[in-house]
């Protein structure tokens, strides 16, 4: 059986918006944009997960090995 390496590309692009103080406070924000360079998709985001359930659009991460670092 031969192995084959596939390579599903996306780029992610994060961007923090400061908002208004809140208490005396300076408050943010981080939004995200992840695109599927392959297929010419986007979804923008505001919680990774989200990020994470887009791929799981082209790619199977129910296999992908998870390591300790």
């Amino acid at each position: 059986m031969s192995s084959q390496t596939v390579v599903v590309p996306f780029i992610l692009r994060f961007t923090r918006e400061a908002l208004e103080e809140s208490w005396g406070q300076p408050q943010a924000a981080w939004r995200g944009l992840i695109r599927h360079v392959q297929g010419d998709q986007e979804q923008h985001f505001t919680r990774f997960a989200d990020a994470v359930d887009f791929m799981k659009r082209f790619i199977d991460l129910q296999d992908a090995p998870i390591e300790d670092s």
